[in-house]
C-alpha cells in the first residue's frame, strides 16, 4: 500500500479500433482485382507465419492444390459479386495442422472491386466437433484415454504459463461438462494459494475477478485439498463447514491438488449448482489433468528459473571490471566482459558471441587447453600461476588463469567461466626495478662525492676542498667539525662499532646514515678504510656521497609499494569476498542436495527447499548489487530529464512482493515546480536501495510502519530524503554503515554493500549523502545532488 501526493495532471490512453478488431482473433485480407494481396492484419499473419502481408505466397503456404482452389473461388466471387464461406485443413512445413473459416465478400470502392476476407482459426472447434462426434460410440476407457491425450497435446505443445492455464481451464468446461473451472497456483513467498485462471459457462460470471482471491492453507474447500494434498469431493457443500461461496451459489464441489514429486503448486477447482453431481469418472479425469500440468509447470518453473540465473551471471561478466569470458559445452563465448577483450587485444567492437575459444586464441599451449576441457568435463577448479608461453609470432607472454564448471543444474555441466590476465607488463617491471636498485647499489660503490681524513697523529679532521658544493649552501657548518659529531644520535653506536670493527682489522668500513645541519637532515653513504704503519695507526681515509635525492626516492617507492600492496589486499579482499558470497550459497544448496537425495518425509523437504531457495535469493542479490557497483564505476553519466514520480512508483512496483512490503506505509512527497535533471539509472539505484533497506529494517511491531520519500528539485540541485520509523541504527555504528561489506544488525542477511552503492554512487553524481537516525525510532538519509537542467548549467 502507498500513496502519492503529487502536482500533475493525469493522460487517459484510448486504444483504437484496430486493436478491437485483432482482439477477436480474426484474420482479414484484402486482395484486387489481379488477386494480388494490397493487405492484411496482424492475426492473419501471425496464423500463417509469414512476416508481412507481401510475403504472403499462397502456393509456399497452402500448397499447389489449395492455392489453385483459392484462385478459381475467388475468380467466381470477382464474376458474380457473390459470397463465398468454406473451412480448409491446412498442413504446414512444421507439420502442424489447422483448421480455417475462410469468409470472402466483395469490396467496391472507387470504381475498383476487391476480395474482402475474414479468416478464423477453428482447429479447436473442428477438434471439438469430432470428439463429441467420438463420444457416441467410444468405450468409457477409451473416452477416458482420448480426453487425456487432447489434453496432454495442448499442454505439452504451449510454454507461456497463462496460455496452459486459460487453455485447460476451458477445456474442462467445454469437454468435462463442467459448469466452471478455476485454477490455483502456489505463492510460495506468501504461502496462499492464488486464482490463476477462470472459465465459466455461466455469461454472468465476473471474469476481472481473475487474479483478486487468495486463499490460505486450510482456508476453503480448495485450502484443504491443498494442505492434506489429497483430492476434496464434496457432495453437498452446504453440509461442510469449509465452504466459501465465490461467485456462483454452487452446490457441491470438487478440489484436485497439483502435486510434483510430493511438492504442491496448485489446485483445480470446480463448482456445480447440483449436488452429488461430481462422479468418479470427473475425479479420475481431473486428477489426470492435474498429473500432467504438475509435469509441465515444474518444467516451466525450473526453466524460468535456470534462464534468469543465466541471464543475471551473463550481464554480470559483461560488465565486470575483471577478464572474464562464459563458455558453453563446445568452448563457444556466451558472454564476455570488456575488461577481456581489452587484456587480449580485442576491439570493443570486436563480437565474440557465439565464436569458439581456441580458435580465437590458437596460441594457447595444448596444456592450458586441457585444462579447460578437464574443467568442462570433471566439473573441478583449474588455475594457472604466472607461467610464460611464447607465441605462434615469436614473442612471448606471462598468463595466469583461473577455470571455472558452470552448471545447469546439480548434475548438468553447462560450460565454465574463465577469469585471465596476461601479465607480462607487470612482470617486466619487476624485473626493471631490480636493474635500476643494482646499478643504483653499484653506483654508489662508485661514487665519490666528497672526502675526508682523520689525522691519528695530530687528531684532526679535515674535508676534502669540493665540500662547498655540499647542500646547497649548507657546507659552511661542515667546516672544522667531525663527521661523528654530525651523525644523529641513534646512528652514532652503529657507525663508531664500523670504525672500530676496521681498526681493529686494519681494513675497510661502510655505512649509510643521516646526519642533520641547521635542522635539514642528509642522508650520507660513507666508505674507508684505515691506513696504519707498521702496528700503528695513522690515518682514517673516507668518502661521503649524498645520497639524501635517492633515499627520498626509495621512500617514495616503499611508500607507493606500501600503496600498492594495500589496494592488492583491498582487491583480495574484495575478491574473497565476491567469491565467498558467490560460492557460499552454491555450496549451501550442493549440501542440501546430497541431504535431500535420501530425504523422504515431506516436511523435511518443504524445508530444504525453502533453505535452497533462500540461498538462490541471496546469489541473486548479490549478482545484482555487484553488477550495480560495476556499472556504476564504469559508466558515463547520463543527465536527462527526470519523471520522479513515475521512477519512484516504479521502485515501489518492483517491492510489492518483498517481504514485509505489504505492512509498510509508503508516503511519497515530490514537488514538480522545477524539472529535475540527472542520471536516471543512478537514481534508480539510489532510492532502490534506500526503499530496500528501509523495508527490510522496518519495525513491524509498530501500529503503522512507514516510509516516506521526499524528492525537491531546487535551482542548482536535487534534494531527496528517505526516512523511516524503522528500528534505527546505534549511534556507534552510524559511521560505518556506508563501507563496504559492513552489517550493522545481527538481522541483516544480505552482502552489506548496498549503503556502500549509495555512497559511491552519490559520489558519482558528484552529491552529499548524510544519515541521522535513532536505536528503536527510525532513520534519515538525506542527499544532494546537481541539478543537471541543461538551461541552469547554460
Amino acid at each position: 500500500m502507498y500513496k502519492f501526493r503529487i502536482e500533475s495532471s493525469i493522460e487517459h490512453v484510448v486504444p483504437s479500433p484496430g486493436d478491437a478488431l485483432n482482439a477477436t482473433g480474426m484474420g482479414y485480407f484484402l486482395k484486387d482485382a489481379t488477386l494480388q494481396y494490397v493487405q492484411a492484419n496482424e492475426q492473419i499473419l501471425n496464423m500463417l507465419d509469414v512476416p508481412h502481408f507481401k510475403a504472403i505466397d499462397e502456393v509456399e503456404v497452402y500448397g499447389t492444390k489449395l492455392a489453385d482452389e483459392f484462385r478459381q473461388i475467388e475468380s467466381n466471387i470477382l464474376t458474380t459479386e457473390l459470397p463465398h464461406k468454406q473451412e480448409v485443413v491446412v498442413s504446414f512445413k512444421n507439420k502442424e495442422q489447422k483448421v480455417f473459416r475462410i469468409s470472402r465478400s466483395i469490396y467496391k470502392k472507387a470504381d475498383q472491386s476487391y476480395i474482402c476476407g475474414f479468416v478464423e482459426d477453428i482447429t479447436e472447434e473442428r477438434q471439438d466437433r469430432q470428439f463429441d462426434a467420438f463420444k457416441e460410440v467410444l468405450t468409457e476407457s477409451e473416452k477416458y484415454e482420448k480426453l487425456i491425450n487432447r489434453f496432454s497435446s495442448y499442454i505439452f505443445n504451449n510454454n507461456d504459463l497463462e496460455t496452459i492455464l486459460n487453455g485447460v481451464s476451458k477445456l474442462c468446461v467445454d469437454l468435462l461438462e463442467l459448469e466452471d473451472v478455476c485454477i490455483f497456483l502456489l505463492n510460495k513467498e506468501e504461502e496462499t494459494l492464488e486464482q490463476r485462471s477462470v472459465w465459466s459457462k455461466n455469461e454472468n460470471f465476473l471474469y476481472q475477478d481473475v487474479g483478486q482471491l487468495k486463499l490460505n492453507f486450510g482456508e476453503g474447500i480448495v485450502g484443504q485439498a491443498a494442505a492434506k494434498k489429497a483430492t476434496r469431493l464434496i457432495n453437498d457443500v452446504n453440509a461442510d463447514e469449509n465452504y466459501i461461496k465465490f461467485v456462483l451459489a454452487g452446490k457441491s464441489e470438487l478440489a484436485v491438488p497439483i502435486i510434483f514429486k510430493q511438492q504442491l503448486i496448485g489446485v483445480i477447482d470446480t463448482e456445480s449448482t447440483v449436488k452429488n453431481y461430481y462422479t468418479e469418472r470427473h475425479v479420475q479425469l481431473l486428477e489426470g489433468i492435474a498429473s500432467l500440468l504438475a509435469i509441465k509447470l515444474n518444467e516451466l518453473q525450473n526453466t524460468q528459473l535456470l534462464q534468469q540465473k543465466q541471464t543475471q551471471l551473463e550481464a554480470f561478466i559483461v560488465n565486470s571490471p575483471v577478464a572474464l569470458v562464459m563458455l558453453d559445452n563446445n568452448y563457444n563465448y556466451l558472454a564476455v566482459s570488456d575488461s577481456w577483450k581489452k587484456t587480449f587485444k580485442f576491439s570493443k567492437r570486436t563480437d565474440l558471441l557465439g565464436k569458439n575459444h581456441f580458435e580465437m586464441q590458437p596460441d594457447l599451449p595444448i596444456r592450458w587447453k586441457n585444462m579447460v576441457v578437464k574443467s568442462a568435463t570433471e566439473g573441478k577448479v583449474q588455475s594457472i600461476k604466472k607461467e610464460f608461453y611464447q607465441k605462434a609470432d615469436g614473442s612471448h607472454e606471462w598468463f595466469t588463469a583461473t577455470v571455472n564448471p558452470w552448471f545447469l543444474n546439480e548434475e548438468e555441466i553447462g560450460g565454465v567461466i574463465i577469469t585471465a590476465d596476461i601479465i607480462t607488463d607487470k612482470v617486466e617491471k619487476d624485473l626493471h626495478l631490480s636493474e635500476t636498485f643494482e646499478e643504483l647499489q653499484e653506483a654508489r660503490k662508485l661514487g665519490k662525492l666528497f672526502t675526508w681524513e682523520f689525522d691519528a697523529k695530530v687528531g684532526k679532521f679535515v674535508w676534502s676542498a669540493n665540500i662547498t658544493e655540499f647542500g646547497n649552501g649548507e657546507s659552511e657548518h661542515l667546516e672544522g667539525v667531525s663527521l661523528f659529531d654530525l651523525i644523529e644520535p641513534e646512528f652514532k653506536a652503529d657507525f663508531s662499532n664500523k670504525i672500530a670493527t676496521a681498526i681493529d682489522n686494519l681494513g675497510k668500513f661502510e655505512v649509510i646514515h643521516p646526519i642533520r645541519l641547521n635542522n635539514t637532515r642528509f642522508w650520507l653513504h660513507t666508505r674507508g678504510n684505515v691506513i696504519a704503519n707498521g702496528n700503528k695507526i695513522s690515518k682514517i681515509q673516507g668518502t661521503v656521497q649524498d645520497i639524501t635525492e635517492q633515499m627520498s626516492t626509495e621512500e617514495s617507492l616503499r611508500r607507493k609499494n606500501d600503496e600498492l600492496q594495500k589496494i592488492n589486499e583491498e582487491l583480495d579482499q574484495f575478491v574473497y569476498k565476491t567469491a565467498h558470497d558467490l560460492r557460499a550459497p552454491l555450496a549451501n544448496m550442493t549440501g542440501l542436495i546430497g541431504v535431500m537425495r535420501n530425504e523422504t518425509d515431506p516436511n523435511l523437504l518443504n524445508t530444504y527447499f525453502d533453505l535452497q531457495e533462500k540461498s538462490i535469493d541471496r546469489l541473486d542479490s548479490f549478482i545484482q548489487k555487484i553488477t550495480t557497483y560495476t556499472k556504476n564505476a564504469r559508466m558515463p553519466i547520463q543527465a536527462q530529464k527526470v519523471d520522479c514520480v513515475q521512477l519512484v512508483d516504479e521502485i515501489f512496483s518492483e517491492y510489492l512482493f518483498y517481504e514485509k512490503s505489504d505492512r509498510v506505509e509508503k508516503v511519497v512527497d515530490i514537488s514538480q515546480e522545477l524539472d529535475a535533471y540527472t542520471d536516471r539509472d543512478r537514481l534508480k539505484i539510489i532510492l532502490n536501495n534506500l526503499v530496500a533497506n528501509a523495508i527490510k529494517f522496518s519495525d513491524t511491531q509498530k501500529h503503522c510502519p512507514s516510509l516516506m520519500i521526499h524528492m525537491e528539485p531546487k535551482f542548482d540541485e536535487i534534494l531527496i530524503e528517505v526516512k523511516d520509523n524503522g528500528i534505527g541504527i546505534a549511534p556507534q555504528i552510524q559511521s560505518k554503515v556506508f563501507d563496504m561489506f559492513y552489517r550493522g544488525h545481527n538481522s541483516a542477511d544480505g552482502a552489506g554493500i548496498g549503503l556502500y552503492i549509495v555512497k559511491e554512487t552519490v559520489k558519482k553524481l558528484n552529491g552529499k549523502i548524510s544519515l541521522t537516525s535513532d536505536l528503536g525510532k527510525g532513520t534519515s538519509v538525506q542527499i544532494r545532488i546537481p541539478n543537471l537542467n541543461p538551461k541552469i548549467l547554460k
